[in-house]
């Protein structure tokens, strides 16, 4: 328990300013406050200022590298100095309290995208791409991490009838996986490509892009896909509740998707993929959307 003891001390000293400058001014007045045998003790009152201050720093940059490898879009909006400006805010404002429920690679992205969303509504980042880009970083380590998404996902593939031989009619009643998330961003986040960031000046930018995150119960990774429109209000429509054909009717019409045909072709494809399945014959109970 002293250990942990001493490594809330040292995180103290670390992140907190008040903190350090009374360490810094009486050492063993500071460390009454916490239960150390006298190695521990003394381990911490021989640190000399120089090291606290690497210690300091070497702390802001790991635990900022930490957050943004779950990050990789968002880390490509920051600015080269945002470690500078903002590190010892963050620590400060987000101290890493040691918890055995929580992994360091979790704590650290929650408390990097709240601190994060904190800077956007103080207007210290504008533009929508940044936005866009930490909504997109944020959807696929949430899916890739969330516990009761992988549940869920466990009672999806035992409840429904999912995969590349499953057959599929017009009668059939279709349901969404609830390891997917759709998506609109007005800025291209698959690739990277100049095509996809940039806007020529004088023109228009360019449409949303409709985005279908899948997470699969069998693969560590979430699969991104670029869907048209009409393929995202089909999907929103595959609620369980409707066959292919009362679907395919509804969004006659409207534009894009209309022929049954069509709208069979596009369930075959995303029963390959895991994206939906297809309710029982039988089953008794209605799904809710």
């Amino acid at each position: 328990m002293s250990v942990l003891e001493m490594q809330r001390a040292f995180c103290r000293i670390l992140t907190d300013d008040n903190s350090r400058k009374l360490f810094l001014s009486n050492r063993s007045k500071f460390l009454t406050d916490y239960q150390l045998n006298v190695n521990e003790r003394g381990a911490l009152e021989e640190i000399d200022e120089e090291c606290v201050a690497v210690y300091v720093e070497l702390l802001i940059n790991s635990r900022i590298d930490l957050a943004l490898k779950a990050l990789p879009h968002v880390r490509a909006h920051l600015p080269s100095d945002f470690q500078q400006i903002y590190g010892l805010r963050y620590v400060r404002d987000y101290p890493s309290i040691l918890n055995a429920e929580e992994p360091p690679l979790l704590r650290e992205f929650r408390q990097f995208t709240e601190f994060l969303n904190a800077l956007l509504e103080e207007g210290e980042f504008s533009g929508g791409s940044f936005k866009d880009a930490l909504r997109y970083d944020w959807i696929i380590f949430f899916l890739g991490n969330d516990l009761a998404t992988h549940s869920a996902l466990t009672e999806f593939d035992d409840d429904f009838l999912v995969g590349e031989g499953v057959a599929v009619s017009a009668g059939s009643v279709v349901i969404r996986s609830p390891g997917i998330v759709l998506e609109s961003f007005e800025h291209g986040l698959i690739g990277q490509s100049e095509e996809d960031t940039s806007v020529p000046e004088g023109t228009e930018p360019p449409p949303s892009r409709h985005i279908l995150f899948l997470k699969r119960r069998s693969l560590s990774n979430v699969s991104v896909y670029r869907l048209n429109s009409a393929t995202v209000r089909f999907l929103q429509n595959c609620d369980g509740r409707r066959t292919v054909a009362e679907i395919a009717n509804s969004l006659a019409g409207v534009g894009g998707i209309a022929p049954v045909s069509k709208c069979l072709e596009i369930c075959r494809s995303f029963l390959r993929t895991g994206v939906l399945g297809v309710v029982p014959r039988g089953r008794s109970e209605r799904i809710d959307a």
